[in-house]
């Protein structure tokens, strides 16, 4: 039997629509208590931990769709970004920097200096702390190294941004794993959601 062609817009809708409302699985992603020393990366924190959901979404889209629709998904998710007034252009960095990290992870086997395994949660959380241009320990920024009066990264936000990751991650593929299977539908009492659906689906056509 032939399998029904995804909805591409519904699948692409649906997680920025939760992740807007603060909704599972996005409830609470990159939002918990921060150290007072860390508070200059809350934004990395809690923007890196939706790229990160999204990046694991994208995933799991791909395992049950292919890549071309994946990619398709993701357009829509930026675009979806853009509509409501959220800049798609700065979780599009952040997803990018995501897939960079992920890949050299992969390819590194884990592997850093002095052969110390890091998760690939550990390895973004560095990669986004050196590559965002607000991180105050973007490499691009003078005086980047003395940041916080540290020579180097801290290891406790390491840790910090690396659960953080990890556990939306995680919320991610709990809450889409069967739902994939039922082409992720939204609630169809939801006027936000189908406005917005109908003004992104004109855009992708």
């Amino acid at each position: 039997m032939t399998r029904q062609q995804p909805d591409v817009v519904n699948l692409g809708v649906d997680p920025v629509y939760r992740m807007l409302r603060g909704d599972p699985p996005f409830h609470g992603s990159g939002l918990g208590p921060v150290g007072t020393a860390h508070q200059d990366v809350q934004e990395i924190r809690s923007v890196g931990t939706w790229a990160f959901q999204f990046h694991t979404y994208l995933g799991m889209i791909e395992t049950a769709h292919g890549p071309e629709v994946r990619d398709e998904v993701r357009k829509v998710i930026l675009l979806s970004l853009n509509q409501n007034g959220t800049t798609g252009d700065q979780m599009e960095r952040f997803l990018k920097i995501t897939r960079e990290a992920v890949e050299s992870h992969n390819r590194d086997q884990s592997r850093v200096a002095g052969n110390i395994g890091v998760s690939v949660e550990g390895y973004l959380a560095i990669m986004l702390l050196l590559k965002v241009n607000d991180s105050p320990y973007f490499i691009g920024r003078q005086g980047a190294a003395e940041a916080n009066d540290d020579p180097g990264l801290h290891f406790d936000l390491l840790q910090d941004l690396s659960r953080s990751f990890a556990r939306g991650a995680d919320r991610v593929r709990k809450f889409y794993r069967q739902r994939l299977d039922r082409d992720a539908t939204l609630d169809p009492a939801c006027r936000w959601a189908r406005c917005l659906k109908q003004r992104v689906s004109g855009w992708t056509h």
